[in-house]
């Protein structure tokens, strides 16, 4: 069984993202307001692109018209983010920070 999460704050009494359950290597990433927005796992130790991705999804469901990120096991970004409908233009990604790398484009890219 998985320990319970003692919820760790920021100094703005704001809910850290990233939260380990004592006793144990499972982690998961909350929102500011305590909702988790990735599930336990023992792999996840970066919480920056699922908060990313949730917000995004709250936005778009679709991810059509915005781009939701996609996401490594840890937390860190995929390399190679696509977006559009049938997710046809591409471009890579540093994986910690998310920020582009390349240009959008349509032709085969290879992070």
């Amino acid at each position: 069984a998985i320990g319970r999460v003692i919820p760790e704050c920021d100094e703005k009494g704001d809910y850290k993202p990233l939260q380990c359950h004592k006793g144990s290597d499972f982690c998961q990433c909350w929102d500011k307001k305590g909702h988790h927005v990735a599930r336990p796992s023992s792999k996840l130790r970066h919480c920056k692109c699922p908060m990313e991705k949730h917000e995004s999804e709250d936005f778009d469901p679709t991810g059509v018209f915005v781009h939701v990120p996609t996401c490594k096991e840890d937390g860190k970004y995929t390399e190679k983010q696509c977006m559009g409908k049938g997710k046809n233009v591409c471009w890579c990604v540093n994986e910690d920070s998310g920020e582009k790398t390349s240009e959008p484009t349509k032709d085969e890219v290879t992070c």
